[in-house]
């Protein structure tokens, strides 16, 4: 804390480049009285007694109250808050905190300094001394006219200055130091002639020099100095060093004393640092007395400590002590917090035989050591908690840095810094290969952006000059070998790792293992429990630990390995687990990932499609409650990512278990096309590919699955392609339900293109399949589906009553996309037939569906049909909010089909309403996107936002 109140010398006030003094010898005198009675009220009576004596004037109250004033804008001109000067019942109170005030400082200074020397602890002594003596600039209270009290505060301060004073050349003739003090003493007599003390330094020092004659020389000018000022003879003291003087006492002559051990024991600051300024920026402003920084092996925390220490040894003069507590390396024990201890001591020059043998007693003479020192502990690689705590001083002079894996949270006094990996920028920097950007990407890519495997990336490319970045990238492409290409001389990736593996509890090395087992980006609570074929809260606490241990990060309920410990973790489960078991533990989660998605889908599309009973289980059922559509999106939103990404591991599960992304498309079509359209393409052909003989039905599903995901991406030939051959495999297995599905995505593929007829025969043969099932849900989606190419035809009573039979067979149950696409639909139908009121009315009702479902296709499709029919209806003012919102939502999902017919309906709006400069405006930049991207091919939707309907009555 910095001084901001000085008196030992000319008052001044402030700290740094802010120090000012003050003009006004009254405020000055007032000032003073206030900080030595430090924080504590002075009276009105006494201010006036200090500053006027007997003889105050009238006006005495008024002038302190004014003094205050000036005084509160002093301390603001010094950077000093003016509100510390507290008025209170009958005067005034000024609030300092400890080591505020340099009077306070000194004496803290002093009284430590005078206990070392009397307790023989003679380098620390001068230190101390030394500290509080440089806290004086001249005579204390030197420009403050002081009354009584003061004169005698001031008086008293001079003295216990020179007391302390002569302590300080005492403790330096101790340690040796006595051939610089001859002129420092000789000064002090100058202006103390009658202090025997100071006479009995100098003789000392004299003869510790070999000049015995000037020794008696001065105990003769002590005699005449004190019997002319004070008519006394020397003391006993003074005179029995000059009789031993005389005689040549061999006991004046000490040995040399031992000099002060100051430890300086930090490691060379030699490894690269980059991409850490803000850390080390971070860690350096902090004022906490124990700073941990912890996270995963290799990420770099060594070098940040090392790097950190050398920027801030000068702070701490009297020494850095460090260790490597072997907490992260595999083949060398923790160290116990009693050898570290031991070491410590010796370090700081206590002997063998000294050393405590008990941990308490040494813990209690560290810190004795530390106690009045300023002294920087590294303690490198801690392995928890209790191996560092008795390793802590007693006091807060002192600085720790500990480096763990875990976060060390229950250290007293302690911040912690998470370190992560780098960014890739800084990444790329570290890896230093600018001549081939493209290849450095990968390889830091590859290396996780881990500091350790850059580290060793970039040694090795050093050390083979012919090799390109390229050339090691090759040989880190397999991941099998990954770990091993990452070794180079006492530097290697998999020895980094092992440290916190086998410090795992055996729940948690299991849970790592079966992390590493499961290519996923991430993995849940839920996915875990299954893997583990255990509880969700036995997951989440194993997972728990590995966050702790900084082998798993998580965010927001997501649980990720980096990628290179996930090869190690995959490497301990082969080496460790059977392969049954790992098959198993395979089989499960592909069981919890399709079971669930299927319950999740069934929210929006209100019907569940069958899956293969060898994929069932309480996994898929009881892992995850999904009791609203919202906790149905938010399972999807998280995990169907990583259910997709489960398929590529199928082949490595058990028997049966292999048909999963055949399942998997069958039980999330009805969501993810929309959605994830490439994701359902790869799964796909995933399917394809791992499709085993006795999987009849594999085919079929994954290329209907192809031929829906094409009609999506407006490649109209490849669905045709790849619906027909669903068709044909279903129809020769005699499965009902999938001829079903190939004849209702034919005649939606046929009425996108405009061939309503067509459409029509195939939604007939959809139905009839689905009536010999009994399959009454998946009926009312046909019959929607068929209404649509009705309308096309302009059959829009039959197309009215086809939807209300569909709305029939669904029911009035929970909000789903059929239901959704059905309200819509209705109240296009009725905008057709003329009739305003029911088409608001449906439409607003399927944009709200839609926005519950967080369909944002659907909604901005709404909003434009909606705008469509305010338009007509002559209300273009309502038509404008919804065209607008619709090209925002198109904005935001990133769609520039949509954002097209956005901009063209609000050219309409614009023209509409008069205002034709943006109207062809809106209409260039339409047609500009549609030239890029293509124009909008949804024939019905087209034909009504298009076409030329006659204008609907405005309603009344």
């Amino acid at each position: 804390m910095p001084v901001l109140f000085r008196l030992l010398g000319p008052l001044a006030l402030g700290g740094g480049e802010r120090v000012t003094g003050l003009n006004v010898p009254k405020i000055r005198c007032m000032l003073a009285v206030l900080l030595l009675d430090g924080d504590r009220t002075v009276t009105l009576d006494r201010l006036t007694d200090e500053l006027w004596g007997d003889e105050p004037p009238r006006s005495a109250v008024a002038n302190l109250r004014s003094y205050a004033s000036t005084l509160r804008r002093a301390l603001a001109a010094a950077g000093i808050e003016p509100e510390r000067l507290v008025t209170t019942p009958g005067g005034y109170r000024l609030q300092v905190a400890p080591g505020e005030c340099d009077v306070e400082l000194w004496q803290s200074h002093a009284a430590a300094g005078s206990a070392a020397l009397a307790e023989g602890r003679h380098h620390e002594a001068v230190r101390r001394l030394g500290q509080a003596l440089s806290c004086w600039r001249g005579a204390a209270l030197a420009d403050i006219p002081v009354g009584p009290t003061l004169a005698a505060r001031a008086s008293a301060l001079d003295d216990l200055r020179t007391v302390h004073t002569e302590d300080l050349f005492e403790a330096r003739l101790l340690v040796g130091d006595g051939a610089t003090l001859l002129a420092p003493i000789r000064e002090h007599i100058a202006v103390h002639p009658t202090r025997e003390r100071a006479y009995d330094q100098l003789m000392r020092v004299l003869y510790a020099a070999g000049d015995a004659a000037a020794a008696l020389d001065v105990y003769q000018q002590a005699r005449q100095a004190l019997g002319d000022e004070l008519g006394l003879e020397p003391g006993t003291r003074l005179r029995q060093l000059q009789a031993a003087i005389l005689r040549r006492d061999p006991a004046l002559v000490r040995t040399s004393p031992t000099p002060e051990v100051v430890p300086r024991q930090l490691p060379p600051d030699l490894t690269p640092l980059i991409g850490r300024d803000g850390e080390l920026a971070a860690l350096a402003a902090s004022t906490a007395p124990v700073r941990n920084i912890h996270g995963p092996g290799g990420v770099g925390k060594s070098a940040l400590v090392i790097r950190l220490a050398h920027q801030l040894q000068d702070r701490y003069p009297d020494g850095q002590l460090y260790l490597d507590l072997q907490g992260s390396n595999p083949r060398l024990t923790p160290l116990p917090p009693a050898d570290v201890l031991g070491r410590f001591l010796r370090a700081l020059g206590v002997g063998d035989a000294d050393v405590p043998a008990e941990a308490a007693e040494a813990t209690n003479l560290y810190r004795t050591l530390l106690a009045d020192r300023h002294m920087l502990v590294v303690l490198d690689n801690a392995v928890d908690a209790a191996q560092v705590r008795t390793l802590l001083p007693g006091t807060g002079n002192s600085l720790v840095l500990v480096t763990s894996r875990r976060a060390l949270t229950s250290l007293d006094g302690g911040t912690l810094l998470a370190l992560d990996v780098l960014g890739e920028q800084d990444a790329l920097r570290m890896l230093g290969r600018p001549d081939d950007a493209a290849a450095a990407q990968r390889l830091v890519a590859m290396c996780d952006r881990l500091p350790l495997a850059l580290r060793i990336a970039a040694a090795r490319l050093a050390a083979r000059p012919d090799w390109s970045a390229q050339d090691l990238v090759d040989r880190l492409v397999d991941e099998r070998h990954r770990l091993d290409e990452l070794h180079t001389d006492d530097m290697a990736i998999r020895s980094c790792f092992q440290a916190s593996y086998h410090a795992l509890d055996p729940a948690a090395a299991r849970a790592f293992r079966l992390a590493g087992l499961a290519r996923v980006p991430h993995l849940s609570v839920a996915a875990m429990a299954a893997l583990l074929g255990d509880s969700r809260s036995a997951a989440a606490s194993a997972l728990d630990r590995l966050v702790d241990a900084r082998m798993v990060e998580v965010d927001a309920g997501r649980f990720r390995l980096h990628d290179l410990l996930r090869l190690y973790a995959a490497e301990c489960a082969l080496a460790e687990d059977s392969p049954s078991w790992r098959a198993e533990a395979l089989r499960r989660l592909l069981v919890y990932y399709v079971g669930t998605a299927r319950r999740a889908v069934q929210h929006f599309a209100g019907v569940a499609r069958p899956i293969d009973p060898a994929l069932t289980g309480p996994e898929g059922t009881d892992l995850v409650e999904l009791s609203t559509t919202q906790d149905a999106r938010r399972w999807l939103d998280a995990e169907l990512v990583c259910a997709f990404a489960a398929a590529e591991q199928a082949g490595e599960a058990t028997g049966t278990a292999r048909r999963y992304p055949t399942q998997l498309l069958r039980a999330t079509s009805n969501y993810a096309l929309r959605r994830d359209t490439d994701g359902f393409i790869r799964l796909a052909e995933t399917a394809l590919r791992l499709r085993t003989p006795d999987d009849l039905a594999a085919e079929p599903i994954a290329h209907n699955s192809l031929g829906q995901a094409r009609y999506y991406q407006r490649r109209y030939d490849e669905s045709r392609v790849g619906l027909m051959r669903a068709l044909a495999a279903w129809q020769s297995l005699g499965d009902l339900d999938g001829v079903a599905a190939a004849a209702n995505g034919l005649g939606i593929l046929n009425g996108r293109i405009g061939q309503f007829d067509e459409a029509l025969r195939w939604y007939d043969m959809s139905r009839e399949a689905l009536e010999a099932t009994g399959d009454a849900r998946l009926q009312s989606i046909v019959i929607t589906n068929a209404a649509e190419a009705l309308a096309g035809l302009r059959r829009f009573e039959e197309a009215v009553l086809s939807v209300r039979r569909s709305l029939r067979l669904i029911g009035t149950g929970a909000a789903t996309t059929h239901r959704m696409m059905a309200l819509g639909q209705l109240g296009v139908l009725y905008a057709q037939l003329g009739r305003v009121r029911p088409a608001i009315h449906y439409c607003t009702r399927s944009v709200a569906l839609s926005a519950a479902l967080h369909d944002h296709a659907h909604w901005l499709d709404m909003k434009l049909c909606r705008a469509e029919i305010l338009l007509r209806a002559r209300r273009p003012e309502l038509a404008h909010a919804d065209a607008a919102e619709a090209l925002q939502r198109a904005i935001e999902i990133n769609d520039p089909v949509r954002r097209g017919s956005a901009l063209r309906h609000l050219g309409k709006v614009q023209a509409a309403l008069g205002d034709h400069a943006a109207a062809a405006h809106s209409r260039n930049t339409a047609t500009g996107l549609f030239d890029l991207y293509g124009a909008p091919d949804e024939q019905p939707m087209e034909t009504f936002l298009t076409g030329a309907d006659p204008t609907l009555p405005h309603p009344p």
